[in-house]
């Protein structure tokens, strides 16, 4: 089968591991595969979605955007620390995802790298054939979320192995240096 909605066995593994992981840490107090849609964040009141879908030239609207709402879904999410887990696949880091970034406003609170995401971009330039439409869901997730107070943490595709035993001192350092914005994993 090949699909641009295809996963493979070892991204499945890790994100497997990641959610065991966090069942441990947060001791089940998790939400998985929470639908954004969930939120009920304004879209369509959101001044810099506006100005990341201009930068597309009109391929997509607010139309499409809260169409897509019912779709996206976050990897997990903790409601009372306000804490939200994405995991990133090498097929996320494209140039549309890269223009994206690159329009978030300088004051938007993230839990991630967003500079070193650009260059994640650049370096691994994946084109699948969904590219604007991912980075558009993940300009959603990053924006309801971080806006509603939640932080952000992205976690990309082979930055560590979360089937390994170490995986809830990583897990540990990842919350913290997040909160701290301090990104050395």
């Amino acid at each position: 089968m090949n699909s641009a909605f295809q996963t493979s066995k070892e991204v499945e593994e890790q994100i497997e591991g990641l959610k065991r992981t966090l069942r441990i840490y947060f001791e089940g107090e998790l939400q998985y595969s929470y639908r954004l849609q969930e939120l009920s964040y304004p879209f369509e009141e959101d001044e810099d979605l506006k100005k990341i879908l201009d930068i597309f030239d009109g391929a997509y609207t607010m139309k499409d955007i809260l169409n897509f709402e019912q779709d996206v879904r976050v990897t997990a999410v903790n409601h009372e620390e306000k804490l939200a887990f994405y995991y990133d696949t090498d097929q996320k880091f494209t140039e549309a995802r890269k223009k994206t970034l690159e329009h978030y406003p300088k004051d938007l609170d993230l839990g991630y790298p967003v500079d070193f995401w650009i260059e994640k971009c650049d370096e691994i330039n994946a084109s699948p054939i969904i590219a604007l439409p991912s980075a558009l869901m993940d300009t959603m997730v990053d924006f309801s979320m971080a806006k509603s107070g939640y932080n952000v943490i992205r976690i990309k595709h082979k930055e560590f192995d979360w089937t390994l035993d170490g995986a809830i001192d990583v897990l540990r350092r990842f919350i913290k240096n997040s909160k701290n914005k301090n990104f050395v994993w």
